[in-house]
């Protein structure tokens, strides 16, 4: 019975103190991070072609700072689709939106809620493209993503050091902690969709 009792106390506390570790590093990722999120209209490699050259003119023209930037988006990706020849619009959403993980050159962003723009081509039945929007990450033409010296002063500016070094490439000791964070994300994920 001893043993029972000692098991649910530890398990009590690894799971409040996991779930404070991750409730923290989650809403300064929340309020540190702003992603953006095109859907294509399908998966023909037209709609794919498309969805790409809406990316680029949205990522040169419209700047987060604006006040009606979700407004701008939806215009530049109209003029694509219009300059496309497509017949089909678009809707840019702003909120917040669960992403999968992903690994850039020199950071990983692990599953979970972020604040976002994301674009929907068409029907948005298509696969989708995303990056950071900020800090600026987002790469075109095909390149990869990478942290520059200028967006990584502006991470660090809106997380603490302890998430800066989580998403970051600093070693191995990190990637177990982040690890922890992203199973317990993916558990809450997965309960709130029950």
């Amino acid at each position: 019975m001893k043993k029972i009792i000692y098991s649910l106390v530890i398990s009590l506390v690894l799971t409040a103190g996991i779930t404070s570790l991750c409730g923290g590093f989650e809403e300064e990722m929340q309020n540190g991070i702003t992603r953006l999120h095109i859907v294509a209209d399908s998966d023909s490699r037209r709609a794919q072609s498309v969805k790409l050259k809406v990316r680029d003119a949205v990522l040169e023209n419209v700047d987060l700072s604006e006040e009606n930037f979700l407004e701008k988006a939806e215009q530049t990706a109209r003029g694509v689709l219009k300059a496309e020849g497509e017949n089909y619009g678009a809707k840019a959403y702003y909120g917040k939106f669960y992403f999968p993980s992903k690994q850039y050159k020199n950071i990983t962003l692990p599953a979970g809620e972020y604040y976002g723009v994301r674009l929907v081509l068409g029907s948005g039945s298509g696969q989708n493209w995303w990056c950071v929007m900020y800090p600026p990450m987002c790469a075109v033409g095909g390149d990869e993503a990478k942290l520059e010296k200028s967006s990584e002063k502006l991470l660090r500016s809106s997380v603490s050091p302890e998430s800066c070094e989580l998403i970051t490439d600093n070693g191995d000791k990190v990637k177990i902690k982040f690890k922890t964070v992203e199973i317990a994300q993916n558990i809450k994920h997965w309960l709130s969709e029950k």
